[in-house]
């Protein structure tokens, strides 16, 4: 254990000693990764007020992460351009009280994947390099999902019967935005950047030419690193 400590310790004074002359030139390779930890762990409260008085129960408990590798080839100076892949993981739970009365858990997970093309503009400054940035994807997302049902094989004592459901959709998205690269050594970058992603979900229905298709959109701060490779 201590000689990892003294690893790590050793690693990081040599980063930090690294003279800060950080090039995006023609030739160089760039691998960077974001995550989202937006909205980890959440809860929520739901209250219902009815003739004056006030009932709390907890709602839905949320867990949710993603993560966004790059790998891209600076073709020009300050040019780049490559993949990405985005890995989404969202997890829900939640109470619902049936008409007896009684209290069933029920769960939702949902998956998604998608991967495509960036580019990148950097100004070539000193130590914080300002960027510019697109990216555009397409990939897929799988919904599971608890829902409440009964049983009435027998009419006069009905079964609770908690059925899971699946679906699944196509995935498409684009998102612009603008940041600066902040070199804290020769090769390494924490990245910054404000953009506005859009996303589109596709699903069409069996046996008909039915589909439901979502688009959302919105702001958002992104936080990553990136490295760049001679």
């Amino acid at each position: 254990m201590k000689t990892n400590v003294f690893i790590i310790l050793a690693l990081f004074v040599f980063i930090l000693s690294e003279p800060l002359t950080a090039q995006v030139e023609k030739g160089k390779l760039l691998v960077g990764a974001k995550s989202d930890f937006s909205a980890f762990f959440k809860n929520t409260k739901d209250e219902v007020t009815v003739d004056g008085n006030t009932t709390e129960s907890d709602g839905p408990t949320t867990n949710q992460f993603g993560l966004t590798p790059t790998v891209g080839y600076f073709f020009a100076d300050g040019f780049a351009g490559g993949l990405f892949m985005d890995l989404g993981i969202s997890n829900q739970k939640r109470d619902e009280v049936l008409e007896d009365g009684t209290t069933e858990s029920l769960k939702s997970n949902s998956t998604s994947f998608s991967m495509g093309p960036f580019l990148r503009y950097y100004l070539d400054m000193e130590k914080v390099k300002p960027f510019a940035h697109l990216q555009v994807g397409f990939g897929s997302s799988n919904l599971k999902y608890d829902m409440v049902d009964y049983d009435f094989s027998d009419p006069l004592n009905p079964k609770v019967v908690i059925e899971e459901h699946e679906l699944k959709y196509g995935l498409s998205s684009w998102e612009i935005g603008a940041g600066a690269a902040f070199f804290i050594t020769n090769s390494v970058a924490i990245d910054v950047m404000l953009g506005y992603n859009s996303n589109t979900t596709k699903r069409k229905y069996e046996d008909s030419d039915n589909e439901n298709k979502s688009r959302t959109g919105g702001f958002g701060l992104d936080v990553g690193f990136s490295i760049i490779i001679p």
